[in-house]
């Protein structure tokens, strides 16, 4: 009769591939958290730039005792401060030919977010146009997912 042998422990081979598996398992879910928290971040910071561009949009509706002939040239192309936000907002004016009554007011805002990641057009987040900062849609102004535009009427 044969001698019978005892396997019913693990050798050190099979110990470093199941932590090998484990590795890369939990890499994975580190990866996936990592992302969410960068995702947060993003939601949180659309929101607030939304929310600090409706805020500019309300500001230019009222326009503050200044008459309506001269929101265009108090308000076009101006840079205004986003607070809490790594950026800046550019709001623009323009005039309708047709209807000297009515305006069209657009409000952007442009960040980076802690990933180094710039949202919105304009990349070194100084405001200004620059040639090579209209990408997402030609038309010489920043663009940005965070953007408003609105109509506003002299009556």
């Amino acid at each position: 009769m044969g001698k019978k042998i005892n396997n019913s422990g693990m050798s050190l081979v099979e110990l470093m591939v199941a932590c090998g598996i484990l590795a890369v398992f939990f890499l994975g879910v580190i990866i996936v958290f990592i992302k969410c928290i960068q995702m947060t971040e993003l939601a949180r910071n659309s929101s607030l730039a939304m929310s600090l561009a409706k805020t500019r949009m309300e500001q230019i509706r009222l326009h503050n005792n200044i008459p309506f002939n001269q929101v265009l040239l108090t308000y076009d192309g101006i840079i205004f401060p986003t607070p809490g936000l790594n950026g800046k907002g550019v709001s623009y004016v323009d005039a309708d030919i047709t209807n000297p009554k009515l305006l069209t007011v657009t409000v952007e805002v442009s960040w980076r977010e802690k990933s180094g990641l710039i949202v919105g057009e304009d990349k070194n987040l100084d405001g200004q146009f620059e040639v090579g900062e209209d990408t997402l849609v030609v038309n010489t102004r920043l663009d940005s997912p965070a953007e408003i535009t609105g109509i506003i009427y002299d009556y």
